[in-house]
């Protein structure tokens, strides 16, 4: 559950008061713009309240690479991408085994598509809805017949992050999050489809590195 509308408000109110100490409204106009900032803001930071995933979301968990020699990706399916190209942050890494193993029922160190979508949605605590779940999987050419390890759930959960934090972080948050991309993966991906001309790479995997 969200924060109480009231908490909300206050916490907002106070927030663009620190903004602007010595500037109290001039006129209608002026007063106007400050309700309409504290309209905003509220919307914004009581989104932000009503997702509470069980780490705090965050583009930095994780980093992409790319092979030195890009024909390599001429031989990998998006899954196998994932698992050999995505590098996860050993903290994020834990908490996302604790869920697996709590979903791994028959402890086979795999999970079933259905098996994926509870252990997320877990992950969420609900907050992730079932268009961006199948949104996700089709990003990694999971299908319902796929099964999948812990390697590869480790790295569909950092994805989601990556792909999903947009939607529930603040604007604030989201900027200062942005500034502090990887340098190096900054410089891998930059120009991407002309670094792949003259690569027969799958397009699936095309698109999965072009949304990254």
């Amino acid at each position: 559950m969200g924060a109480p509308r009231s908490c909300v408000f206050q916490v907002v109110l106070q927030e663009l008061l620190l903004r602007h100490p010595s500037k109290p409204p001039d006129g209608e106009e002026s007063l106007e713009e400050l309700r309409s900032q504290l309209f905003e803001r509220q919307k914004a930071y009581a989104k932000h309240q009503s997702i509470k995933i069980r780490t705090c979301l965050s583009k930095r968990i994780c980093r992409f690479e790319l092979p030195m020699d890009l024909q390599e990706l001429e031989v990998l399916s998006p899954q196998n991408y994932l698992r050999k190209y995505c590098c996860v942050c050993q903290r994020r890494r834990n908490a996302y085994l604790k869920v697996f193993t709590k979903f791994d029922s028959k402890q086979k160190m795999l999970l079933s598509f259905k098996d994926m979508e509870h252990a997320l949605k877990d992950l969420y605590l609900g907050n992730i809805a079932s268009k961006q779940f199948q949104w996700l999987m089709d990003l990694c050419d999971v299908h319902i017949q796929t099964e999948i390890d812990c390697e590869l759930f480790c790295s569909i959960c950092a994805l989601s992050e990556r792909m999903l934090y947009a939607d529930f972080a603040m604007d604030d948050m989201e900027e200062a999050d942005t500034r502090q991309k990887e340098l190096l993966e900054e410089a891998d991906f930059c120009r991407l489809l002309a670094k792949f001309h003259g690569y027969n790479i799958a397009p699936a995997l095309t698109r999965l590195l072009l949304e990254l």
